[in-house]
């Protein structure tokens, strides 16, 4: 197949410390990996750009592209902390 035009992947969020209306890009979603009763979970947020609070973000919102993007950005930073 080929792709005549991509259009960027892109959501909207509302910050819940100051009420902002904010256009998410991929570059903005964020991932955490943890572990909860032995079961691998993935949340998945990004930062308001004018108070800086996190906001969560639906998993089911977010492109397969995008999340798995935001593991990979995960997982690199949690081994250049070692």
């Amino acid at each position: 197949m080929k792709v005549l035009e991509e259009k960027p992947w892109t959501t909207e969020a509302t910050c819940k410390g100051c009420g902002s209306r904010l256009e998410v890009e991929a570059a903005d979603v964020r991932a955490v990996e943890f572990e909860i009763s032995d079961c691998d979970h993935t949340s998945y947020s990004c930062k308001c750009g004018v108070c800086k609070t996190d906001i969560e973000l639906e998993a089911g919102k977010i492109a397969p592209g995008v999340r798995d993007e935001a593991v990979k950005r995960w997982r690199k930073s949690r081994k250049s902390r070692w």
